[in-house]
């Protein structure tokens, strides 16, 4: 075997490695392929450099690591038949992602309304319901269909994609008179669960969330579920938001003094991230709103 199929076949094997532990287990977990991708992939072409860097890059969003992130995604440059559709797709997603994260939301709307994400295939409607929950933009979640229950037997992207549009729009539906969709939603996360389990901890997320609006006193239990699955999964680009909200929820339900901890948890968490102009942020960040 030559030297350079040699590099090839360890560039297949270590990026096979990062996407199966990415996509079971998570970004903690996937952390230590991730940063071995660039090197990797040094020598085998503009192409295999660029995916290297959009995996790294997603896998540092994942752990809310925004601003290197941010610089990582931005070296994979902008050659998108190099790059294929889906790491375009996945690279513009985070990028916009990250800039939301970091408060420059007029670029990432932008982003958002590119021509990657305005795609029609399974994994654009994946992309788009997810990007649309963390820029808490409730429009941007892609219609669905209205009454088909989802059909667990169907080929797989479809129904990712359904499960994950029927999530999203509970989500942006979700007020305080509340609606019926909840066991459509519940039927989503249990398939998301299941088939796709880090895309499952962001539905559970967005279901805590969406439940939160509806009735914030309740929904503690829902907040307490979400962030251990995204401690589970590596997903702390979420924890932030989720205790935030939780702080709400406790400040909803007579529980002064747990509502202004979990207001500085968030509001630590989210300096440390270097997060800003969010809505549901503490102003000044780390310190109790009233």
């Amino acid at each position: 075997m030559s030297r350079a199929t040699a590099a090839g076949a360890a560039w297949t094997r270590c990026f096979a490695a990062w996407r199966d532990t990415q996509a079971r287990h998570g970004a903690a977990r996937a952390y230590p392929y991730a940063w071995r991708l660039p090197d990797a992939a040094r020598g085998l072409g503009r192409a295999a450099s660029s995916h290297a860097q959009i995996a790294l890059g997603l896998t540092l969003f994942q752990l809310g690591r925004y601003g290197a992130a941010l610089d990582i995604l931005t070296q994979a440059g902008d050659d998108g038949d190099a790059l294929g559709a889906t790491c375009t797709l996945l690279r513009t997603a985070t990028r916009a992602a990250c800039l939301h994260a970091l408060g420059a939301h007029a670029q990432a709307g932008a982003l958002a309304a590119s021509a990657p994400l305005r795609a029609t295939t399974p994994q654009a409607s994946i992309v788009r319901v997810a990007l649309a929950f963390l820029r808490d933009v409730p429009g941007d979640v892609p219609a669905g269909t209205d009454s088909a229950p989802i059909d667990p037997a169907a080929q797989e992207p479809a129904a990712m994609a359904e499960a994950c549009i029927t999530i999203g729009r509970y989500w942006a539906a979700a007020r305080p008179d509340g609606h019926d969709a909840w066991a459509s939603a519940r039927s989503a996360l249990v398939l998301l669960d299941r088939r796709l389990p880090v895309a499952g901890a962001l539905a559970e997320a967005a279901l805590a969330e969406a439940l939160w609006r509806i009735r914030p006193a309740a929904a503690t239990v829902w907040l307490d579920e979400a962030l251990r699955q995204c401690a589970r999964y590596g997903q702390h680009h979420l924890q932030a938001r989720l205790m935030a909200r939780k702080a709400q929820a406790l400040l909803a339900d007579g529980q002064l003094a747990e509502a202004r901890r979990f207001e500085r948890l968030a509001g630590t968490l989210a300096q440390r991230q270097g997060m800003a102009g969010q809505s549901w942020l503490p102003s000044p960040a780390g310190a109790p709103s009233g």
